[in-house]
């Protein structure tokens, strides 16, 4: 079962005393370990016991998991790294059997998952779908009485990364930027909110202009450039970033000609976020492929130039704009 399942039956605990949880999410991780310490638990240090796979003292854990709990409705105990663990099957058993819930923590489905899994009720932490993290961040705003949109909360969302493939974002990132976005004195939270409190006030023109290049909008893209520079941006990192939305657009035309799904897609491509892959997708309709690799090989180009020439940086991305949205 997943993150939302279980919280919602945690009595399920009362009758089965071994959990093996699979987590790549450490904020559900700690929340879910918190709530059954909240359930079960009234003295930490007589009823709750954390230990490390690699740092186990097998009489230590058995007497903890088969004496009487002092002043709790259970003992807690928590094996973290589980996938190292190394017991004899006699004490795993009676750990596993004995009145205390204990939970197993794993990395992953290697070493002694599936023989634990195997007798144990089966959690899953991931990390939150998109829809589940929208309306995850709109909560947590309202936790600081602020309101934001769901646009917003997306656009959020977008920025920390939290959804692309392999990404080291986790809920705690997010948080620490929820809370730092809180701190302000507007009630309302907008993405020129979130531009302010993080220090990105040009994010939100680079992702425009991304996508005007993208439609090949060649008035709308110089409008925004324009904006860019008058702001004062690093124009450096303009080409950079066509560069890179180019050569996802190659992968993602090409993955999309194979006749595969946008799910399938995302996967290949690195981005978790069905949003995002499905402009991508919804962007690579207005290029062939040759336009695409053509684009790519424009900005990969002009990239060089500016590197190893004296050149005028602004002139130079004005003509690329030119170029690409031929």
């Amino acid at each position: 079962m997943d993150y939302l399942q279980f919280i919602k039956q945690l009595d399920l605990c009362d009758t089965n005393t071994s959990i093996s949880i699979l987590s790549k999410e450490p904020y559900l991780l700690d929340d879910v370990i918190a709530r059954l310490k909240k359930r079960y638990i009234n003295d930490e240090n007589m009823d709750f016991l954390e230990v490390d796979s690699s740092d186990i003292d097998e009489m230590e854990i058995v007497n903890f998991c088969n004496s009487f709990s002092m002043f709790s409705d259970r003992k807690v105990l928590v094996i973290n790294s589980a996938n190292t663990l190394s017991l004899n099957a006699n004490i795993l058993d009676a750990i596993i059997t004995s009145e205390a819930i204990t939970i197993f923590i794993f990395a992953d489905k290697k070493g002694q998952y599936k023989k634990i899994l195997s007798k144990s009720l089966n959690v899953q932490l991931d990390k939150l779908k998109e829809v589940i993290l929208i309306k995850w961040v709109i909560k947590k705003f309202a936790d600081f009485n602020k309101e934001i949109s769901v646009s917003s909360a997306q656009y959020l969302v977008k920025l920390s990364t939290y959804l692309e493939y392999h990404s080291k974002y986790s809920l705690y990132d997010v948080s620490a930027s929820i809370s730092k976005i809180a701190s302000t004195e507007e009630a309302k939270i907008t993405n020129s909110v979130i531009n302010k409190s993080l220090s990105i006030p040009d994010e939100d023109n680079i992702f425009k202009l991304a996508d005007s290049v993208a439609k090949r909008n060649l008035q709308k893209s110089l409008e925004t450039y324009y904006e860019l520079h008058r702001s004062g941006i690093d124009v450096y990192a303009v080409v950079p970033i066509l560069s890179n939305l180019f050569y996802q657009l190659n992968k993602v035309k090409h993955f999309i000609e194979m006749g595969l799904p946008n799910s399938k897609v995302g996967e290949l491509v690195g981005i978790r976020s069905d949003f995002i892959i499905r402009k991508l997708v919804n962007q690579s309709k207005y290029f062939n492929s040759e336009a695409l690799l053509r684009n790519l090989n424009k900005c990969l180009a002009c990239e060089k130039k500016y590197k190893s020439e004296k050149v005028n940086i602004y002139a130079e991305v004005e003509m690329l704009l030119l170029e690409l949205c031929k």
